[in-house]
């Protein structure tokens, strides 16, 4: 059984890198990696959004595992962890809202040849036909 196992655990700019643990649960793993605080966190299997509940809770054994330690309270009196407060939801936003800018520049583009196309259907040709000639058969094919 050959694995790593990234723990990442908030106040760690770089994930903890473990390569020689050989067991297979989370109490196992506790025991083995004692400079990672695990206490009043939530531990969470990043592949499969998995919380490792108790000391029972089983980790993968095949290919790389990457764990995230998460602090079950995130501010004072308040039980729920904000989503909106880790770097994960931050990174995630952040490459929606590129997403978002490049899927309307893609849009724009498109719909800018598309008119070109339309303007100067006349002058395009498409093997032996006119694009006016094609989309004419096309309208007269389709019964309009």
């Amino acid at each position: 059984m050959s694995r790593t196992i990234y723990i990442k655990s908030e106040g760690n700019a770089r994930p903890k890198k473990v390569t020689d643990f050989e067991g297979t649960t989370f109490g196992e793993l506790k025991n083995h990696v004692t400079d990672v605080n695990f206490e009043n966190a939530n531990v969470i299997i990043h592949s499969t959004k998995t919380t490792l509940f108790d000391d029972t809770s089983l980790i993968p054994t095949e290919g790389d595992v990457i764990l995230l330690v998460v602090p079950s309270q995130m501010k004072a009196g308040n039980d729920e962890l904000q989503v909106s407060d880790t770097d994960e939801f931050s990174d995630l936003t952040e490459c929606y809202n590129e997403l978002v800018e490049a899927s309307a520049r893609f849009n724009d583009a498109l719909g800018a040849v598309g008119r070109l196309i339309v303007e100067d259907e006349e002058n395009v040709e498409v093997g032996g036909s006119t694009l006016a000639e094609i989309n004419r058969a096309f309208r007269s094919f389709l019964g309009k």
